[in-house]
């Protein structure tokens, strides 16, 4: 069992999702979720965000300082918040995608589960595909860009 910040993911998973939007979750990542609760919600660039509850907590503190009465960060909080939903592993190690993350998020039967960082992206493989393609070929300046 992972202890409170020992958090660091990286790694690109390919896994499927079945018929009842099911993954079996890689057992890299996997082991160092087992025995914790976790959330997932919907991410940029139309993937999923999975968080360990530490980090969740950490990010809905700074997520309670937005303006209500901004309307882009009220949009914001709503499309993150909506859809926000607490998990655990089942006795196979596979977590449950729901319906509507699962819409978002396009997905069909192939899946890609990538490590960043804090969190944990889940895509549809053949967005990811397209997104990493793209992104790929401003790879240089990306980088150059975070020199700054």
């Amino acid at each position: 069992m992972a202890k409170s910040g020992d958090f660091m993911f990286s790694g690109e998973y390919n896994c499927k999702i079945d018929s009842k939007g099911r993954i079996t979750f890689p057992s890299k990542l996997r082991d160092q979720l087992e025995g914790t609760t976790f959330f997932i919600t919907r991410g940029l660039e139309r993937c999923i965000d999975l968080f360990t509850e530490e980090v969740w907590n950490e990010k809905i503190k700074k997520l309670s300082k937005l303006s209500m009465t901004n309307p882009k960060q009220r949009a914001y909080l709503r499309i993150f918040l909506s859809a926000a939903t607490e998990l655990t592993f089942d006795s196979q190690g596979r977590i449950s995608i729901p319906k509507a993350l699962k819409e978002y998020a396009n997905m069909k039967k192939e899946i890609t589960v990538t490590g960043i960082n804090d969190r944990i992206e889940i895509w549809d493989t053949e967005t990811w595909g397209v997104y990493l393609g793209e992104s790929v070929l401003n790879y240089v300046e990306i980088a150059a860009s975070l020199e700054d």
